[in-house]
């Protein structure tokens, strides 16, 4: 007789301790060309990818993670070099959508990506002579909406012990922008 010994490879699998996660707004659904955000992803070595402005098009989301060989699923705009193994509770919308991705057996994490509300921006306020607090109530009114919703369903997930990333387009200017 013969002996079979049939080991699962995934069982020894060493856990990931080098991740590299990208934030990647395509601009208005990716209209410079699927092949050059392909290329741009490609050549960034990433290994996760939140992307923004490309929810309106499942199609190319597909057609780019499957020219690099990532994961993704339907409608979802993050792509993965791992398995994704479910939308973390979020859904699919350009605001927000969320992902839970596997490493190796037994080794998660979660991704949450957004694209906030574009307008009105808070520069231009001030450009045209709005006041400081202005903006800031612009900023109360329009994105802590948003932001505060993120946070709120992803708040089952961030009580785990698996790391979690927000990558996104917070709209949201920077001090150097005022």
């Amino acid at each position: 007789g013969f002996w079979l010994l049939w080991v699962s490879v995934t069982a020894w699998a060493q856990p990931v301790t080098n991740l590299s996660v990208l934030s990647f707004n395509v601009l208005v659904a990716g209209q410079r060309g699927l092949g050059n955000i392909t290329e741009a992803i490609r050549r960034s070595g990433a290994d996760v990818v939140g992307l923004q402005e490309i929810a309106s098009s499942p199609a190319a989301i597909s057609q780019v993670a499957t020219s690099l060989g990532f994961h993704t699923l339907p409608g979802l705009p993050i792509l993965s070099r791992y398995p994704i193994r479910g939308t973390a509770g979020l859904g699919t919308s350009e605001v927000q959508n969320g992902a839970t991705i596997e490493l190796t057996p037994g080794q998660r994490i979660h991704l949450f990506n957004c694209h906030l509300a574009p307008y009105p921006y808070g520069p231009y306020f001030l450009r045209d002579g709005q006041s400081v607090d202005a903006v800031i109530d612009l900023e109360v009114a329009t994105r802590l909406p948003q932001m505060t919703s993120l946070l709120a369903m992803a708040a089952p997930y961030l009580a785990l012990d698996e790391p979690c990333f927000l990558p996104g387009d917070f709209n949201a200017p920077s001090q150097v922008d005022y």
